[in-house]
């Protein structure tokens, strides 16, 4: 199903990027308290689980986007909705994204939905839930989405339903929009991260580049020719990004889902909103907005940021 809904923000917050840039540098979330918890891969490696308890049978899961973790204010915004629901929470931190570089060649990517499934299926059975949800933000949506659609009618029946916020469901087309111009600022925020990820990636016998070519990297094409497409199996850049794009995995997908994206979104293209493959799905339903911007939604003098309403809503509508 495909609505267009109304989101009208102040005036300013109707231009793409304030309403993306103010949140990400000016949001404070206080009230969440996190004790970490390591867990251990079957190869060897690590993934950091920030949880916020309250004693709860139910319990909110939160991927976060690109180069970020789970002490990010839109994180810990879900975080903290749902502990005022009495709810648990517990936000992900993928491979190398907790703090410390994580221990092998390989990284978290846009479809390292592996990671993903070690990390829903130990929280379920440690914390014996019987209704879990799924919350992800931009490459969190595409994870979630993607781990959803692979698995369809065997998703852990705990898993209730799944929330997907400013999602580029089409990987090649938002890459190659953020190439332009108008995606420099983005493009090289996130640039500037990556690189000084592949350098710790160097030292590994893996590594077929050198601090030159990593110092050579303009694009996400660059860097994912370079780092990673070879070390996670790919052949190159785009095809990564077509084999790991959520909108081929949203028609399988058996759990009620929303997806939440803005046109605005200065990040995402234009035609990337999944529109054909949920028009007519049994399960999923894309909500579109004018305005919001890349994960911003901001509601004036409201604890709780417009997004995180819709999540507290679709949530409490399949509760059981």
């Amino acid at each position: 199903m495909v609505t267009q809904t109304t989101y009208r923000p102040p005036f300013l917050f109707r231009k793409s990027h304030l309403s993306t840039i103010y949140p990400a540098l000016f949001r404070k979330v206080r009230d969440v308290d996190y004790k970490r918890q390591r867990i251990f891969t079957p190869d060897d490696d690590f993934l950091d689980l920030d949880w916020s308890k309250v004693g709860s049978h139910r319990c909110v899961i939160v991927a976060h986007g690109l180069e970020g973790n789970a002490e990010l204010a839109y994180v810990k915004g879900v975080v903290r909705m749902a502990n005022a629901r009495k709810w648990d929470a517990v936000g992900l931190n993928y491979r190398g994204c907790s703090g410390e570089p994580n221990w092998r060649f390989r990284s978290y990517h846009s479809g390292a939905t592996d990671d993903i499934g070690i990390m829903i299926n130990q929280i379920i059975a440690q914390g014996n839930y019987n209704e879990v949800f799924l919350v992800g933000f931009s490459l969190g949506g595409n994870l979630i989405l993607k781990y959803a659609g692979e698995l369809g009618a065997n998703t852990p029946a705990a898993v209730n339903g799944i929330v997907a916020i400013s999602v580029p469901c089409d990987l090649e087309a938002s890459a190659d929009y953020l190439s332009r111009p108008s995606g420099y600022l983005y493009r090289n925020r996130f640039l500037k991260f990556l690189k000084e990820k592949a350098r710790t990636k160097i030292k590994f016998r893996e590594a077929k580049f050198t601090l030159k070519d990593i110092s050579k990297i303009r694009s996400f094409e660059d860097y994912d020719n370079l780092y990673t497409a070879p070390a996670h199996g790919f052949a190159n850049a785009r095809t990564y990004w077509r084999e790991n794009s959520c909108k081929h995995f949203i028609p399988n997908i058996k759990v009620p889902t929303l997806i939440l994206n803005a046109i605005n979104d200065p990040l995402l293209a234009p035609d990337s909103h999944p529109v054909k493959e949920t028009d007519q799905h049994s399960f999923v339903k894309l909500m579109l907005t004018k305005y919001g911007g890349h994960v911003g939604f901001y509601d004036a003098g409201n604890q709780l940021y417009w997004h995180e309403k819709q999540i507290l809503q679709f949530l409490m509508k399949h509760i059981g």
